[in-house]
């Protein structure tokens, strides 16, 4: 009888588990810098970044745009394995990347930009308009 109870307590903690686990949330560090050069012959240089912490479940996307215009358009999932349990330890991103005129930089795909969990990944995009667009992201678990 006892033995019944232990057994039906350690199943209802690994339903539990694994609801817990199936439902993860990724915590984005998103982090965007955008430079511009204003004086070729001068060599000024203006730089605007933004910085922000994103709580997300997986397969929602997310938008963050600038002052000057430079934005993001981001959908982030985990990358699923068959042998794993519980949420995988790579997160992939895909979306697009704006300049400051709101003309496409970059299309991100998913096996452009798959980064394992609590590491810092860091792109560089360059317009030709001495344009610099600098995203780094980093992922971890909620």
């Amino acid at each position: 009888m006892q033995n019944k109870r232990i057994l039906k307590l350690i199943l209802s903690l690994f339903v539990l588990f694994s609801m817990i686990s199936a439902n993860a949330t990724i915590i984005l560090n998103l982090g965007i810098v955008h430079k511009k050069g204003l004086g070729v012959d001068e060599g000024h240089i203006l730089i605007s970044e933004v910085h922000e912490l994103k709580l997300l479940e997986n397969g929602e996307e997310f938008t963050v745009t600038m002052k000057n215009g430079v934005g993001v358009e981001f959908k982030v999932f985990f990358v699923q394995n068959l042998n794993d349990f519980g949420p995988s330890p790579l997160v992939a991103i895909t979306g697009n990347i704006y300049n400051s005129q709101g003309d496409l930089l970059k299309s991100i795909t998913e096996n452009d930009f798959t980064i394992p969990l609590n590491t810092e990944k860091k792109l560089v995009f360059t317009g030709d308009t001495s344009q610099e667009v600098i995203i780094k992201i980093t992922p971890t678990l909620y």
